[in-house]
């Protein structure tokens, strides 16, 4: 047969076990390192022992998407080898010069490379090079664009005899412009050769510094390879009116026609929704139904409920009135204390140590203001209010570190990670929001006795002493918000679709409510949990007529309408009736081909989402054997196939989007769509270092053009070693 030319782009494959789904062969990409596996059918290391060859059509597509130039520039320099030129072309050569085996063809082939320069090793620097090369660094590392006039870096480059001269900020300005216009058109390019749907991403974000607006969008989309890709389109500055509604709809419309839409939840959002649904319908008629297109960011949802739920304990205002997730959009959506540069640099052991020192230099804690004895706090607001004190001076944390030592010495961390006498503050940004966390496991009442010890050595904060009714009601608050913390870490996860996990979440988190007003015996926590149940119902009757979440959730191996039946018969039924008509019209387009069983992948439900993908009468029995003679959709709902790996879906279509070509269709664009928006967040918190004080003075159209080069940079679209000098 013919010689497979993609194999040779590949190493070996080795013989590896997946914990999840069995004995694989793996294959490494000589030119990138990515893996992609296939089923292992004999009990043997060696590939050559391998009988049922996979089809392994899955490192071609790679190789064609991702290394096409490196791939024909290999097949040129292998073709140089194939033989000597025919004797017709050898009676031109000198017969006193080298011989290279080179073919005529081959040595065509070779010209056109070497006169493109991408076999070429020698690189010719030019100061235009140097200058994009140079800005790129600036903007990547949030650098000064003044960095060039710096007097030892200039000082610097003499040592070096560099030929080329430091840009000032003005230059630094310009190449970020032209950065930006040519990372643009590979972003046009790419997005109009996505064949799937794209679904967008947006929100609005006024910066505390420069008091500008700016709206980003993300682009979401699933590639041929089954890479779930998000890429920037924009970062646009509005106007001052343009954040209301109406214009944030027509600025939105300028990055092209959309399809469906992730947003936040504010109210400025339904209309920006509403006026959307007009302006693509007159410009590009599209149909966009904003009670089924626009999907509401669950992220938001869940910080909306534990404020209601906080907002309830310590009386302050309810979110509808005062939501404190829009003034802090630019703060990571996800708490991780390995993250947090204040956390690492307060527990820095220099830095520890520097604490140690000042308290033993000034061991006398300044005083400050007097708390009112007379003044009824719960322990919620205790708690906070003795963090914030903590935190406040190198005496007062050493004096912590020493109590909480002393309490857990020979302790082991039952969750791990750091020791449990580190302290780790969070940012104190509102009323509403706990300014801290410490490594403790929440069912240890040695941390109630740090920092009651700590509390009474200062006369002043008796009445901060958490009394045990106090920590059991902390105890119980922890445990309910937990529900809520693990769909912050499932929504701010990227590269994994997240749509399909928005129902199980909410019926997660309705649970974790429910059984908390069911069983607490503290009237505090129960109405609190009461007033987060409403808030939550809101929005759940909401997702749940959207159909963008039905289909999603039935695209997902692990869930197919199976997870409906947590919902009720109706529910399910419905369910299926919904993906059936989407189906038909997929099945429209779809050209008619052989469909190849695959054999079917059981896995045993061990993660938190395959706890929420699990039903009462879920059980490895119901995978279904392949059954060609029935149709594609019988054998989905069968859960053909098996259910695969619950955080990574789209490792499961690639292996058997071939098995079922219509879903895999569908899944594609549907699994796209984000659950949340937290994306656009993340470029929010990316962009507070560049939105920061020290760059007041810059011009909103700058910060777009180097925001958006920033994150392009990142992407790896700036290609340096391709550029052309």
């Amino acid at each position: 047969g013919p010689v497979n030319r993609t194999f040779q782009h590949w190493e070996t494959p080795r013989a590896t076990l997946d914990p999840k789904a069995g004995k694989r062969w793996t294959f490494k990409c000589k030119f990138c390192a990515s893996e992609r596996t296939f089923e292992q059918s004999v009990d043997s290391k060696d590939w050559a022992d391998e009988n049922k060859r996979p089809a392994l059509g899955n490192l071609s597509i790679h190789t064609k998407q991702k290394h096409q130039d490196e791939a024909a520039a290999a097949a040129a320099v292998a073709a140089a080898a194939d033989g000597p030129l025919p004797d017709d072309t050898e009676t031109h050569q000198s017969t006193s010069g080298p011989r290279h085996g080179f073919t005529q063809a081959s040595a065509k082939l070779m010209e056109k490379y070497l006169e493109d320069g991408k076999l070429n090793p020698k690189l010719e620097p030019t100061q235009r090079g140097f200058l994009q090369v140079f800005a790129a660094w600036i903007i990547e590392d949030d650098l000064p664009w003044t960095t060039g006039e710096s007097p030892g870096l200039a000082r610097m480059f003499r040592y070096m005899q560099s030929k080329f001269m430091l840009p000032s900020d003005t230059t630094v300005r310009n190449t970020v412009a032209t950065i930006f216009a040519q990372l643009h058109a590979e972003v046009v390019k790419e997005l109009a050769a996505v064949k799937s749907r794209i679904a967008y991403s947006t929100d609005t974000w006024t910066t505390k510094s420069m008091i500008y607006t700016f709206a980003g969008t993300i682009a979401n989309f699933i590639d041929d390879d089954w890479q779930l890709v998000e890429r920037l389109i924009d970062f646009r500055h509005l106007l001052d009116d343009e954040h209301e509604g109406v214009n944030a709809a027509k600025a939105f419309m300028e990055s092209g026609s959309k399809r469906a839409l992730t947003m936040d939840n504010a109210a400025t959002n339904d209309v920006l929704a509403r006026t959307l649904a007009g302006l693509l319908m007159e410009k590009y008629s599209i149909h966009f139904s904003p009670e089924n297109g626009q999907i509401r960011c669950l992220a938001h949802v869940a910080n909306l409920v534990v404020q209601k739920i906080l907002a309830s304990l310590i009386d302050e205002d309810d979110p509808d009135v005062n939501d404190w997730y829009l003034l802090h959009k630019f703060l990571p959506f996800h708490y991780d204390l390995d993250s947090d540069d204040e956390v690492v640099n307060m527990e820095a052991v220099e830095n520890v140590a520097a604490d140690e020192r000042d308290a033993e230099l000034a061991p006398d804690e300044e005083k400050d203001v007097p708390i009112d004895p007379e003044e009824r706090l719960n322990a919620v607001q205790k708690l906070r209010l003795i963090v914030r004190k903590i935190v406040s001076s190198p005496q007062r944390r050493s004096s912590f570190r020493k109590h909480a030592k002393r309490h857990y010495v020979g302790k082991p961390n039952p969750s791990g990670g750091k020791e449990l006498s580190t302290l780790m503050p969070v940012r104190d940004e509102g009323p509403v929001f706990v300014c801290l966390s410490i490594d403790y496991y929440p069912s240890d009442a040695v941390c109630l006795q740090a920092i009651n010890d700590w509390v009474a050595e200062r006369d002043d904060l008796e009445s901060l002493t958490l009394i045990p009714d106090d920590w059991n009601l902390l105890q119980q608050l922890a445990d309910l918000l937990g529900a809520f913390t693990h769909v912050t870490h499932i929504m701010s996860k990227g590269g994994m679709p997240t749509l399909p996990w928005v129902l199980p979440m909410y019926d997660n988190m309705q649970t974790a409510l429910k059984e908390t007003i069911a069983t607490t015996t503290l009237p505090a926590l129960s109405k609190a949990a009461q007033a987060g149940l409403v808030k939550l119902e809101e929005y759940y009757a909401k997702a749940k007529e959207c159909q963008y979440n039905v289909v999603a959730t039935l695209c997902h191996p692990c869930l197919r309408s199976k997870w409906f039946k947590r919902l009720g018969v109706l529910e399910k039924v419905k369910a299926e009736a919904l993906f059936e008509h989407v189906f038909h019209e997929y099945e429209q387009k779809q050209p008619k081909r052989a469909e190849v069983q695959r054999k079917a992948q059981p896995n045993a439900p061990h993660s938190f989402l395959d706890r929420l993908a699990a039903v009462s009468d879920d059980s490895e029995d119901d995978l279904a054997k392949a059954d060609p003679k029935l149709s594609e959709m019988t054998r989905w709902l069968r859960f053909e196939g098996g259910k695969g790996h619950s955080y990574r879906p789209l490792d499961w279509w690639r292996e058997h989007a071939h098995d079922f070509p219509v879903i895999a269709s569908m899944a594609r664009d549907f699994l796209a769509i984000p659950g949340a928006s937290v994306s656009v967040e993340r470029l929010f918190s990316a962009s507070r270092h560049l939105c920061a004080d020290t760059r007041s003075s810059l011009k909103a159209q700058t910060i777009t053009e180097a925001m958006c080069a920033k994150r392009w940079l990142q992407d790896g679209l700036f290609k340096f070693d391709k550029m052309k000098f």
